[in-house]
Parts: structure tokens; sequence; C-alpha cells
């Protein structure tokens, strides 16, 4: 019993580690007003007239009839928009849309921490590596080029898809339950939502490692199919 409640503290303990670490790393954004990057700015003029076409009554979005001195733009017909979806509802509880913005940027960096540690906390079933891991990916440099110097709030928020997809695969081959595919398939749709070059270059790294477990597990193609399949009808 006290070997259990060790091992509960200390899952508890380097969790808490791993979310604090991600917050110190972004407590610049907890400062008032808002922050100098290259594009930071046009996201939050972007996002005021995608909040104003969403109270026009238009779903899904595809048109800022007020952008561009009101002749209107039809960029989100190809370009990504789920963050600008999760930052309207921060907007309707009351956030500025410079703070809805940050909040977007804030969480989804802290979820991709979280997110880190439970896949490799679910291969190795050791707090310590997944503290570890869930560190390393959130401190990488580029992690930090992306948010407070170029201020790419869709590459930013992608980055969380990315540990959360290779969980959901590594589990359905763990425990084989079908409810697992359609989370995969869900979650890659978010992330085509989020930034669709990133889901398009990180297809390859999900299907390789597709291939890996099925040669771990040592099951026939069927597995490696269905995941497949789960990935394309994310598309």
């Amino acid at each position: 019993m006290i070997s259990n409640l060790m091992k509960k503290f200390s899952f508890m303990f380097f969790f808490t580690v791993t979310i604090l670490l991600s917050l110190f790393a972004v407590r610049d954004l907890f400062a008032p007003g808002y922050f100098e990057s290259h594009d930071g700015v046009i996201h939050v003029m972007r996002f005021a007239h995608f909040d104003r076409a969403i109270w026009q009554g238009q779903f899904p979005l595809r048109w800022l009839s007020t952008w561009g001195l009101g002749y209107g733009s039809p960029v989100f017909n190809f370009n990504w928009s789920l963050p600008y979806y999760v930052g309207s509802i921060y907007h309707l509880v009351g956030f500025s849309f410079e703070d809805s913005i940050k909040l977007v940027f804030i969480i989804g960096y802290v979820l991709s921490s979280i997110f880190m540690f439970f896949f490799v906390y679910e291969m190795t079933h050791s707090p310590q590596s997944s503290a570890l891991s869930g560190f390393l990916y959130s401190w990488a440099p580029y992690r930090f080029t992306d948010i407070f110097i170029r201020g790419a709030l869709g590459e930013a928020s992608a980055f969380l898809f990315l540990p959360l997809i290779c969980w959901l695969i590594f589990s359905y081959y763990k425990y084989r339950k079908s409810s697992l595919l359609i989370l995969i398939a869900i979650c890659f749709f978010l992330l085509v939502l989020t930034h669709n070059l990133i889901a398009f270059f990180s297809l390859g790294v999900f299907l390789l490692l597709n291939l890996v477990l099925r040669s771990i597990y040592k099951v026939n193609w069927k597995d490696p199919v269905k995941v497949f399949g789960a990935l394309v009808f994310g598309l």
C-alpha cells in the first residue's frame, strides 16, 4: 500500500512540475498588454473580424466580410481556423481580443507538455522520464521562436496534437479499443483545422510510428490499416 502511495505521489509530483515548468516558460504572456511578434498583431486583427463574422451567423466561417477595407476576403476557405474558434469562446466569456489570443497560445503550450507527459508515461510508466520529455518538448527553442518571435498562432497550437495523436496510436496497439480509432480520427481532423501544413508533414511521422508499433507488437496488417484508415478519415 505504501508503495502504491509513493507511486501516486511521484506521478502527481512530476506531473505538477511539468505543468509549472510550462507555465513558467510562457510567463511573459501573463503580462498586461500584447507582445510584439511578426504575425501576432495580424492574428488579433483577423480574430476581431472573425468574431464579428461569427456573431453575424456565419458557420462554418469562410468569408470575412469586413476584412480588407470592407471588400471582404475568402481567407478561411484555405487557411486554418480552429485557434480562432477557441479564441471566440474566451472572448465570449469576457476576455479581450488580445487576451483571447494569448490564452490560445498559453493553453495550447501547456497542453502540448501535458500530452507529451502522458504519451511517454504510457510507454515507460516512469514519471521522471515523462516529465523530462514534457520539458524537452515544450522548452525546445523553436517553440519559443514560434510564439515570441513569429507569433505563429496556428503552428504553435498544432504542437499540442502531435504527442496526443502519438499517445492515442500507441494506446490503440496496447489496448485494441475501437474507440481509440475514433479519437485518432477526431484529433487528426482538429490538427488539420489547426494547421494544415503541420498536419500534412506530421502524417508521415504517424504512419512511421504505426509501422514501428506493428513490428513491436507483432500483429498482422489489419491493425495498421485501421490506424491509417482513421487518419485518412480525419482528413
